[in-house]
C-alpha cells in the first residue's frame, strides 16, 4: 500500500517530534518513505510535513491528512483526522497530539506503534502514553 499523509500543526516542536517518530516507525516497516517540509511564510501558521511512503502493492494509494489543531478544511476523498473529527477534547498543551497520532497509526498498514510507545515511556510521558494506547486499537 502506498500513502501520502499530511502532519499540519501549529505547536512546531511537538509536530517535529511526532513527525520524527513516524518516519523512523515507518522506515522499520520496510516502507520506504520521503518526507518534505513546508515552512510557513508567518511564525504563527502551522508547520506541514508531508510523506510519501511506498509500499509493496504500486497500484494502491491512501491519502491521509492530519490535522493536530481543526485548521484546515476537510476533502471528500482525503482521510482527515482531527481532534473534531474523533470526538477528542482539545487541550492547551497539546496533548490530543499523540490520541490523533494513536488513530493515524490504525490506517498504516503493518507500522508498529513500539517506536513511539518506547519514546513515551522512556520520557516518563504517562499521560500521553495513555491517550496514543486509547486510539492506537485494531
Amino acid at each position: 500500500m502506498n500513502y501520502t499523509l499530511y502532519l499540519i500543526g501549529l505547536n512546531r516542536l511537538l509536530t517535529h517530534r511526532i513527525s520524527t517518530l513516524l518516519y523512523t516507525s515507518i522506515k522499520n516497516s520496510d516502507y520506504k518513505v520521503c518526507t518534505f517540509l513546508t515552512l510557513p511564510k508567518h511564525q504563527y501558521y502551522p508547520l506541514i510535513y508531508t510523506f510519501n511512503i511506498y509500499g509493496s502493492k504500486k497500484d494502491d494509494k491512501i491519502d491521509i491528512l492530519v490535522d493536530f489543531d481543526y485548521k484546515v478544511k476537510k476533502y471528500k476523498d482525503i482521510i482527515y483526522l482531527s481532534y473534531n473529527e474523533l470526538n477528542i477534547r482539545y487541550n492547551k498543551e497539546q496533548k490530543h497530539y499523540w490520541s490523533i497520532t494513536g488513530k493515524l497509526l490504525t490506517y498504516l498498514e503493518d507500522v508498529s506503534p513500539a517506536f513511539i510507545t518506547g519514546f513515551l515511556v522512556e520520557n516518563n510521558k504517562k499521560e500521553e502514553l495513555a491517550l496514543f494506547r486509547e486510539f492506537f486499537k485494531i
